[in-house]
């Protein structure tokens, strides 16, 4: 892995993914503060300081940081026609050793939504993950109400593991996430699962519901039906 990180860049239909650089603090500050709002709703609410140059130039810096360390591989997401960054998507807690795993986190700018560029972003994050990172696993954790990062998941190929009670704290409150994974035999020897879809969202709800207690699955099912219409 050494070495690999200014040449590392992967290129699909739309988008193309590439380590973030100093060059995007700009952009990815942009990002940050037209998304607020949107981003907050999914993750650990930021300091005021992230939402600056200077925090945004800190971000970066921590990224190629862990990147020489291999800890985290973090890329942004950027338009073919136009090279504008549009989202990012990152490898964190890699561990080695016998576990040879990380998890995935993406996300893109509301505006560009329904496109399928988060889609083909974590495609070709898995294709690094795989084959350049040499890891065996990458998991997943996404709150029950985000069907959209869901059916994100299902169309790259990760499976539905389970719920995990309280496991991120966002905005104050404590939230359960589904968690989901994708191994990398299960790349290998489905060579077309990038295309395909082996769960529906149907099937894989019904799967949720087994695996939680009554209480849990009527907020599950509140969650779905006020989500009828979710765009990836």
């Amino acid at each position: 892995m050494k070495g690999v990180r200014s040449i590392t860049i992967y290129r699909g239909d739309s988008i193309y993914i590439r380590p973030m650089e100093t060059g995007d603090i700009d952009s990815l500050l942009d990002l940050r503060i037209n998304n607020r709002s949107f981003f907050e709703q999914f993750e650990t609410k930021p300091p005021e300081s992230h939402y600056t140059t200077e925090g945004q130039e800190s971000v970066i810096k921590e990224l190629e940081q862990d990147w020489k360390s291999e800890v985290r591989f973090g890329f942004g997401i950027f338009l073919n026609k136009t090279d504008q960054l549009i989202g990012r998507t990152t490898l964190g807690n890699v561990v080695r050793g016998p576990l040879q795993s990380c998890y995935i986190e993406y996300y893109t700018d509301q505006q560009y939504n329904g496109n399928g560029y988060t889609s083909e972003g974590v495609q070709l994050i898995v294709q690094f993950a795989f084959k350049k990172a040499k890891l065996h696993r990458i998991e997943a954790a996404v709150k029950p109400n985000n069907l959209a990062s869901m059916r994100i998941l299902e169309k790259v190929g990760f499976k539905y593991e389970g719920v995990a009670r309280e496991y991120l704290r966002i905005n104050n409150h404590w939230e359960d996430h589904c968690k989901y994974a994708l191994i990398e035999s299960d790349y290998f020897s489905k060579p077309s699962y990038l295309a395909s879809q082996s769960n529906s969202t149907n099937e894989l709800i019904a799967a949720m519901k087994k695996s939680v207690n009554t209480n849990y699955k009527k907020e599950l099912q509140r969650y779905i039906e006020a989500h009828k219409k979710p765009k990836l």
